[in-house]
């Protein structure tokens, strides 16, 4: 998966077992679960990266100093 300037952060990796295919989730090189479905692994990469962005504290914590 890409972000619009071209920038990788999301690798979603099919594997077949003898259960049902899988998908291997990662973002930004880790590896960050395991889904069923195609949608769920698109959404858990999404997830990650929306949480990357922006401030990582609370909203009344001071930022930056």
């Amino acid at each position: 998966m890409a972000t619009t300037l071209g920038e990788q952060y999301g690798l979603i990796e099919l594997r077949r077992t003898e259960a049902g295919p899988r998908y291997r989730v990662q973002f930004r090189g880790d590896v960050i679960g395991w889904a069923t479905s195609l949608k769920v692994a698109v959404e858990r990469a999404n997830a990650a990266y929306v949480s990357s962005l922006g401030h990582k504290g609370g909203p009344n914590e001071p930022t930056g100093r």
